[in-house]
């Protein structure tokens, strides 16, 4: 005959190990063990990998099956839009610490050199800081990127909202709740910041082992000139 607990989450009182109101399981002694524990370790772990191999080989080998997985409300197998959206964002930015880029984060330098938009507005602004401040460019520009590599991380986030608006009016037709274009939107960008970590990454690769080969060449030249 099964047991009764009464749920520590929810106070109901039900049959068996797991509540059949919220669906928390009741606690024993073996709960406590070491052995419980490096199994339940194990088993998110194995879970956590095989989500997250197969909604990235989904995204990068078929664009677009996730979200349309998502609205069968085929879930429970892949990362969850956002979810999947930090994870390439960390290796994105992971690719970008292997050779100077500048794709989201632009140094001050950036911003008033290489600015065909805004070039006045931005040199006034900064006037405008540095009077305000009492501080020299010097300064300014150190403060300034570095704070805007950690905005950058944050910011980024909003471009999802701006893809799904875009989404919104391009298929306004289709009459889809603004939420469904955020998750194609989520799942579009993250393809995009996958995209651009591979591609960082070969380029990188390239970059250095033709350096060392241009490196190699040269020695063995100027060795047997001199």
């Amino acid at each position: 005959m099964r047991s009764t607990f009464v749920c520590p989450s929810c106070g109901a009182k039900t049959k068996g190990h797991f509540c059949g109101n919220c669906g928390e399981k009741e606690v024993g002694q073996s709960d406590y063990s070491s052995r419980h524990f490096i199994k339940e370790l194990g088993t998110a772990l194995t879970l956590l990998d095989s989500k997250a191999f197969r909604s990235l080989w989904l995204l990068i080998r078929k664009p677009g099956y996730l979200s349309s997985e998502f609205f069968r409300g085929r879930r429970v197998q892949y990362l969850k839009p956002l979810q999947l959206f930090v994870f390439l964002n960390v290796v994105y930015y992971f690719s970008l610490s292997l050779f100077v880029a500048t794709t989201f984060t632009t140094p001050l330098a950036t911003q008033l050199l290489m600015n065909d938009y805004y070039p006045a507005h931005a040199r006034r602004q900064v006037d405008l800081k540095m009077q305000t401040d009492h501080i020299t460019y010097q300064a300014l520009e150190a403060k300034y990127d570095q704070k805007t590599g950690i905005l950058s991380k944050t910011l980024i986030f909003l471009l999802i909202p701006i893809f799904a608006g875009l989404f919104y009016v391009l298929f306004f037709k289709k009459r889809r709740y603004f939420v469904d274009h955020v998750v194609v939107a989520t799942h579009f960008y993250a393809a995009t910041n996958w995209y651009c970590a591979a591609t960082a990454s070969a380029i990188a690769w390239s970059f250095f082992h033709i350096v060392w080969l241009y490196r190699f060449c040269l020695f063995e030249i100027t060795l047997k000139a001199v």
